[in-house]
């Protein structure tokens, strides 16, 4: 019983690994159109529109750990905003709802970046909305300094001066839909980034969020 068990284990080692059990992947990116459709990825991607305003991104490796960038493309005839959660159930998915400029769900293109590696210079992290911190390589401490105010601090130092930082609204998670608005960033000193929401009417919001720096590309 014993040789049968190693046998079993020996195969099961043999076995490729799932895309879902892989470790996370590359940074990449996907442009997606406003029906649905694939315009363009650096590969691996696949996209399906769950409903209106709601698109359903794949990946061929796991990018649950990993920090997304998503913003509205300019294709259509309005104002547009974009918020991302990982998929319900799934380590190689994400969610992207794009809103009108009122903040109702609707059909809009949008570019993602998927940011994964963990190698300094370069840095992420996602952020809840009450200030905690869901992950992020090289992440110190996170300060939720006012509603809507946040700071970052990375082990960097050189991270206020050096990098350019970008974020995006979304949730840590992979349930529920973020509440549309937007994300600014300010370098504040040594390696503190500030980030402040708001909604759509440009009001300070908690609201989490991706913030990704990029310092030697």
């Amino acid at each position: 019983m014993k040789y049968v068990k190693l046998l079993a284990l020996a195969a099961a080692l043999l076995l490729p690994q799932t895309a879902s059990s892989a470790p996370p992947g590359p940074d990449r990116f996907v442009v997606v159109g406003s029906n649905g459709t694939l315009i363009r990825s650096s590969g691996g991607f696949t996209v399906s529109q769950l409903k209106s305003g709601q698109y359903l991104i794949e990946s061929t490796s796991q990018i649950n750990q990993c920090a997304y960038m998503a913003t509205a493309g300019n294709a259509q005839p309005f104002p547009a905003t974009a918020t991302i959660t990982g998929a319900v159930g799934e380590r190689t998915a994400v969610t992207v709802t794009t809103y009108d400029e009122t903040g109702v769900r609707a059909d809009a293109n949008f570019h993602l970046i998927v940011k994964c590696s963990n190698a300094a210079p370069a840095g992420f992290a996602t952020v809840n909305a009450d200030g905690t911190l869901a992950r992020g390589p090289f992440v110190t401490n996170v300060n939720h300094i006012n509603t809507g105010a946040y700071y970052v601090t990375f082990s960097n130092s050189a991270f206020s001066t050096t990098c350019a930082y970008t974020a995006s609204i979304g949730l840590s998670g992979t349930n529920g839909v973020s509440d549309p608005g937007f994300a600014n960033v300010a370098p504040v000193s040594g390696g503190t980034i500030a980030i402040l929401t708001y909604d759509t009417k440009g009001v300070a919001t908690d609201r989490g969020f991706h913030i990704y720096a990029a310092c030697n590309l």
